[in-house]
């Protein structure tokens, strides 16, 4: 899965986002197994969102 997009959101709209992606970047590391662990797979997951500033 992939996403690459630039929005533009309302204030209240991005603070929600911004925390759900908070919650599943948790969710997933206390998911985490030790490596090599019975029954798991290796996955990578990079995950980058912030704000940006508008140019003149």
């Amino acid at each position: 899965m992939t996403v690459d997009a630039e929005l533009w959101m309302e204030p209240k709209a991005w603070e929600q986002a911004r925390q759900k992606l908070a919650d599943i970047a948790m969710e997933l590391h206390d998911a985490a197994r030790p490596p090599r662990a019975p029954g798991t797979a290796p996955v990578s997951v990079t995950l980058m969102a912030f704000p940006m500033q508008e140019t003149p």
